[in-house]
């Protein structure tokens, strides 16, 4: 048997988008071995659940937090003929290490996601990390950092790039923009994300700041910002205090048909983070081809070729971000070339199919093979 262990699958954002990627892809790998699978989340309510990926439904359990629940049934599922473990966070990993210790036969495979493994963790979810048979990572910066950081010998980690999520591609090839609010006439330059005080990293207040330079070079070009948060509050207050109450729109998070229609409505897509572990946001803006521009730092490189699908600027500097939001607003030409060369990147490289191919190799490498 095949076991997944998840902090949540249901909810949005992008832990819980690779985690449904993930547990498809494991399902699809036991199919494959003729063997089953079960798939725990710690965090979704206590009962059964379902979701479906391209076209299969995928069976779960929830434990609504009970952290104590979720370590019996692992526990116990680890007596229950179980080859492999799948710890889909580092916050996980214990677990899955208390398993492999009751059945030392059993494989164990860690995943990690981004900046929760750039800097050192706590002991014991490093123990676990380094007692793992592999650790996988979305990025190559997060990959390096699982060597220098956690002290995860290289030829144990892996890179798994995250994928679009399939119901999202199925969804660009026709988006419905009457699914909208109301939008300003002119360019648009969309971002879309969690507004958070623990995620300020993120660079909306940097493309705030550039919107007064951007809107004297180009004065009918829009900033729209996709997303809730606790600190949404304070980045509205610092649009008005730049008088940008008409250059700055705010509106809650979207998804599905209507997160698509935002992506086919920009110009535009801009997220200069500095913390992204690999940043699924870009590849939603590729399904629909539109050119990017995010930080040169963390896992998005490995999404964006500067000049090719978009431009990588560092977070401090301003003057950079403005002057490539102006370039990339004043000619449509280099917008359309970049949005075609993301969407062919999109398709060689970013899709399910390639991503559940990546995970068998994976766990053959590991050992599963049956």
């Amino acid at each position: 048997m095949i076991v997944g262990l998840f902090p949540e699958l249901l909810s949005p954002g992008g832990v819980q988008t690779a985690g449904r990627q993930t547990a498809a892809a494991l399902a699809r790998a036991a199919a494959g071995r003729n063997v089953a699978c079960r798939f725990l989340s710690l965090n979704d309510s206590a009962c059964s659940h379902t979701f479906c990926v391209r076209g299969a439904q995928i069976c779960f359990e929830g434990f609504g937090g009970n952290r104590a629940r979720f370590i019996i049934a692992a526990v116990r599922a680890a007596f229950a003929g179980t080859t492999l473990t799948w710890a889909a966070h580092p916050n996980l990993a214990p677990v899955a290490l208390a398993m492999k210790l009751l059945r030392p036969r059993l494989r164990f495979i860690a995943c990690s996601h981004g900046v929760e493994v750039w800097s050192p963790l706590p002991p014991l979810r490093r123990l676990a990390l380094c007692q793992s048979d592999a650790v996988v990572a979305p990025s190559r910066y997060t990959a390096h950092q699982l060597v220098t950081q956690q002290g995860i010998p290289m030829i144990r980690v892996h890179r798994l790039p995250w994928a679009l999520d399939p119901a999202l591609e199925s969804l660009a090839v026709s988006p419905n923009c009457e699914l909208l609010p109301d939008l300003p006439p002119g360019p648009i330059i969309l971002t879309v994300g969690r507004w958070s005080v623990d995620e300020r990293y993120k660079g909306l207040d940097e493309l705030i700041e550039a919107m007064p330079t951007v809107r004297a070079a180009i004065p009918g070009a829009f900033l729209v910002a996709v997303g809730n948060g606790d600190d949404r509050a304070r980045l509205e207050q610092k649009a008005a205090a730049l008088s940008l109450q008409s250059g700055v729109r705010f509106f809650d998070a979207a998804r599905g048909e209507q997160l698509i229609a935002y992506y086919n409505r920009c110009d535009v897509f801009a997220l200069p983070s500095r913390g992204e572990g690999f940043g699924l946001v870009f590849l939603e803006a590729m399904a629909v081809g539109k050119p990017l521009l995010g930080g040169a730092h963390g896992g998005i490189p490995d999404i964006i070729t500067h000049g090719v699908n978009g431009f990588l600027v560092a977070q401090d500097d301003r003057e950079k971000l403005a002057l490539s939001l102006i370039e990339l607003l004043r000619r449509p030409k280099l917008r359309e070339q970049m949005g075609r060369a993301g969407l062919v990147r999109l398709r060689q490289d970013f899709l399910f199919e390639g991503f559940a191919a990546h995970v068998e190799k994976i766990l053959r490498q590991c050992g599963v093979t049956a």
